[in-house]
């Protein structure tokens, strides 16, 4: 699980890194970094992607990190579950039916924060989170109807891609959060503190 977790953080480093300067939009002010569940439901809400790391069978089940897009709600409605729309021919796919236990890498540098306020990515007052657990599709009609919603207004694109790729709805059922928004150390936040907070 470590291992997993450093490779994902750095594949995403590497990718704000290169995709940070042209493509960051504004979020709104992120809380006090002491207010340690409601900054990691602020990463969560408003991020619309993050690289998820999984075992990879296909690479001698070495950690394989992916960009996926993703959405816990509407920006005025978070949910603090993660939901994915995934196609069977994708690597993170074929990974899950491996092993459907993975992690979530988040970065603030998503948006223009860290830039303005000049933090490298890497540097823990450019806040980023890792959130544990299992991805599994969503079969509840009502939940599905709820992610598609979510996923489709975040992500308008979705409702465009090839129908022939057979995409699905999966959300992150998380079991772990992990957050690194201040020198000292990673946080490791309660399931019901982060449920309870608002972004």
């Amino acid at each position: 699980m470590k291992m997993k977790m450093e490779f994902s953080a750095l594949l995403l480093v590497f990718l704000s890194s290169f995709l940070h300067s042209s493509n960051a939009v504004s979020w709104p002010d992120p809380p006090d970094w002491q207010q340690k569940p409601q900054m990691a439901r602020y990463l969560s809400h408003f991020a619309d992607w993050g690289v998820v790391a999984a075992v990879s069978p296909e690479y001698s089940l070495m950690p394989f990190g992916t960009i996926q897009s993703f959405a816990d709600g509407t920006l005025k409605n978070s949910t603090g579950v993660p939901y994915f729309y995934i196609s069977p021919m994708s690597d993170t796919y074929h990974n899950i039916q491996y092993n459907n236990s993975v992690a979530l890498t988040i970065s603030q540098a998503e948006s223009d924060y860290c830039t303005k306020k000049g933090y490298d990515p890497e540097e823990p007052l450019c806040a980023r989170l890792t959130l544990f657990g299992k991805m599994e599709p969503v079969k509840n009609s009502a939940e599905l109807k709820l992610a598609k919603r979510f996923l489709f207004t975040r992500h308008p694109a979705m409702q465009n891609w090839p129908k022939g790729h057979g995409w699905l709805v999966h959300a992150l059922r998380i079991s772990g959060v992990c957050l690194l928004d201040f020198y000292g150390g990673a946080s490791h936040i309660s399931l019901s503190d982060y449920y309870a907070a608002k972004p």
